[in-house]
């Protein structure tokens, strides 16, 4: 039998939730897998949704008890009970995002960025050091603030994702070098 694949998540969430909470879905599944430390990506996303039969709020405590320990929604160790966990010590919940009219959702634990952006966030902000001004700030502001949103675009792949902040950050020094050269000309 081959490891569960990414097209095995995909169908298991069409044959468990309505297209709309489809999108919600997957983000909030995506939030466990993401970092070195979780193991065994589509294999715990396959036993979330089995476990969360469908509803979307036991999907988001699944994954967070699975951010903890995913051998918990495996079964290889006892799960815990999931009425115990604190519903005010949790993180709002992304799915009923859909529910209020919310579009976009965001993650709401700082914990979970990728650390690789934290380098071209640092490098953004390094513009408005080395040459001081409103124009250089805000391109540096705007430029770490897009570099954080694309890394938490877990829908694309981290290499591209990676790539694209690699280009946003030499695009803000690009745009930096123009305005200085120009302003040096008056």
């Amino acid at each position: 039998m081959s490891p569960p694949s990414r097209q095995d998540v995909l169908a298991e969430i069409a044959r468990r939730f309505p297209s709309e909470l489809r999108t919600p879905v997957l983000k909030a599944l995506n939030f466990y897998g993401a970092r070195p430390s979780e193991p065994e990506r589509e294999r715990v996303q396959l036993a979330i949704l089995e476990r969360s039969q469908g509803d979307a709020d036991k999907l988001r405590l699944l994954v967070e008890q699975a951010k903890k320990d995913y051998r918990s929604v495996l079964g290889t160790s006892p799960p815990g009970p999931l009425s115990a966990m604190p519903r005010e010590a949790s993180p709002p919940d992304p799915l009923s995002a859909l529910r209020r009219g919310v579009t976009t959702v965001r993650p709401t634990e700082r914990e979970d960025e990728p650390r690789w952006v934290q380098v071209f966030i640092g490098i953004c902000l390094c513009i408005p050091v080395l040459s001081w001004g409103v124009i250089s700030m805000a391109i540096g502001v705007v430029g770490a603030a897009w570099c954080r949103r694309i890394a938490w675009d877990l829908d694309r792949p981290r290499h591209a994702r990676v790539v694209a902040c690699a280009g946003v950050t030499l695009g803000c020094y690009a745009v930096i070098a123009l305005v200085l050269s120009g302003l040096a000309l008056v």
